[in-house]
C-alpha cells in the first residue's frame, strides 16, 4: 500500500486524471480484504490490485466508465459464480467504491502518510436513492491521531461523530464502514504509523537487522556517534540517520509504545548507559545484544543504580531467538523473528530467559 500512496501523490501533483478503486466491504472467501486499493489512470494504466482476474478487470472498466461520466459509484463484483469458466471460483462477494475525482483533502492525507503519522481518510461512499440530494457522494476527511481534521462530509453532527468513528478506527487499526444518519454510509481508511525500529549502533550486525526491519515494514531509525559508521552508504534503506551521542537522543527521542529498540553498540560501557535509558522508556520492545556473563553484570549494575526488577524482566537479552545464529546476518534473523513475536503478542522477555535458564 504504501507504493500505492506514493503512486497516487506522484498523480495529484502531476496533474494526471485518475481513479482510485478501494474495497470497502467483502463477503465471503475474496482474494483482497478491505481496505485494497487500485488506482486506474485515464490512459488505461494502473497501479496496485483488488485481486487480479475477471472482477478486477470489471472494476478497471467501471473506473474507466467513471473518469468518463466523473460520477463516484459503489460497484458489486461478485466472485461467487460469474468467473467459473475462468476457473476462478473465490466464493465471495466485494463491494468497491471507485471515485473518479480524489482530491481535496486527499493530498492532507498523502502528507501524513508519508510523515508517517496515524490518520484515517473518511470518504461518503453512499447516499440517500432517488430524488436529488445536497448530499455528495465522495465528500472526504482527513482525521489525525490528536482528533484534528481538514474536510466536510455534510452537517456539523456528522462531521463529529465521523471524527469519534475515525478515532476508534485508528485506535483498532482496522478500516470500517459506518453507517450514519439513515441513508448515509462512510468508509474509513486507515493507515497506522509504521512501527519504529530504534538500532543504537551502527556495526556489522546493525546492516542486516535494518535491511531486515525495512523489508518488515518498520521506520528504522540508526543512531550511532561515528559519522563513518552512520551513514546512508552503510545504510541506503534506512528512513532515518542519527550521528550523535548515545545517552542524549534516547533522552529526547519520541520513544512510544510503537518504538523497538535494538541495542547493539560498540561495547560494555555503551550498552549499560544505553539500556539505562531505554529500559524506563515505554518502548514496546527493548532487546541489547552480549553473553550471558554480560547481560548478568549489566542487570546487576542496574539493580544497585536502582533500577526496578520489573523494569530489567522487560528487556529481551540475550537478544533474539534461539536458533544457533553465528554470522551478522543470521543474527539479524533472529533479532527481527523475536521482533516479530513480541508485536503479535506471543512472547515474553522474562519467560524467554526462563526458558533459557537466565
Amino acid at each position: 500500500m504504501k507504493e500505492v500512496y506514493q503512486e497516487m501523490q506522484r498523480l495529484l501533483r502531476s496533474g494526471k486524471r485518475f481513479a482510485t478503486a478501494t474495497v470497502i466491504a467483502t463477503r465471503g472467501s475474496t482474494p483482497r480484504n478491505v481496505g485494497a486499493k487500485m488506482l486506474i489512470v485515464g490512459d488505461g494504466s494502473f497501479a496496485g490490485t483488488v485481486g487480479g482476474g475477471c472482477g478486477e478487470a470489471e472494476v478497471w472498466q467501471e473506473a474507466m466508465d467513471a473518469l468518463k461520466d466523473g460520477k463516484p459509484r459503489l460497484v458489486t463484483i461478485d466472485l461467487t459464480n460469474d468467473y467459473e469458466e475462468e476457473g476462478m471460483i473465490c466464493g465471495g462477494i466485494m463491494d468497491v467504491f471507485i471515485d473518479p475525482g480524489p482530491k481535496g483533502v486527499t493530498e492532507a492525507f498523502l502528507e501524513a502518510v508519508a510523515r508517517n503519522e496515524g490518520v484515517a481518510l473518511a470518504t461518503l461512499v453512499k447516499g440517500p436513492e432517488g430524488e436529488p440530494s445536497v448530499i455528495q457522494v465522495g465528500a472526504k476527511m482527513v482525521v489525525l491521531e490528536d482528533g484534528t481534521f481538514r474536510g466536510h462530509l455534510y452537517d456539523e453532527a456528522l462531521d463529529r461523530a465521523i471524527v469519534q468513528e475515525s478515532l476508534s478506527a485508528l485506535k483498532a487499526e482496522r478500516c470500517c464502514t459506518v453507517k450514519a444518519l439513515e441513508d448515509i454510509e462512510v468508509f474509513i481508511e486507515v493507515v497506522e504509523r509504521r512501527p519504529v525500529l530504534l538500532i543504537v549502533g551502527a556495526g556489522h550486525v546493525a546492516q542486516p537487522v535494518s535491511q531486515i526491519g525495512k523489508l518488515l515494514g518498520f521506520n528504522v531509525v540508526i543512531l550511532d556517534d561515528r559519522a563513518d559508521y552512520a551513514n546512508v552508504e552503510r545504510f541506503p534503506e534506512a528512513d532515518r540517520i542519527i550521528v550523535a551521542g548515545f545517552v542524549d537522543t534516547l533522552r529526547s527521542f519520541p520513544i512510544d509504545d510503537k518504538t523497538y529498540i535494538i541495542i547493539i553498540t560498540r561495547g560494555h560501557r555503551y550498552d549499560d548507559a544505553c539500556l539505562r535509558e531505554a529500559v524506563r522508556s515505554p518502548a514496546q520492545y527493548v532487546g541489547m545484544i552480549g553473553s550471558r556473563r554480560k547481560v548478568k553484570l549489566i542487570f546487576d549494575h542496574l539493580r544497585q543504580l536502582g533500577i526496578l526488577e520489573t523494569a530489567l524482566e522487560r528487556v529481551h537479552a540475550p537478544i533474539g531467538l534461539s536458533i544457533g545464529a553465528e554470522t551478522p546476518e543470521e543474527i539479524a534473523v533472529s533479532v527481527m523473528a523475536e521482533i516479530v513475536q513480541v508485536k503479535r503478542g506471543r512472547g515474553s522477555a522474562a519467560a524467554m530467559r526462563a526458558c533459557m535458564g537466565i
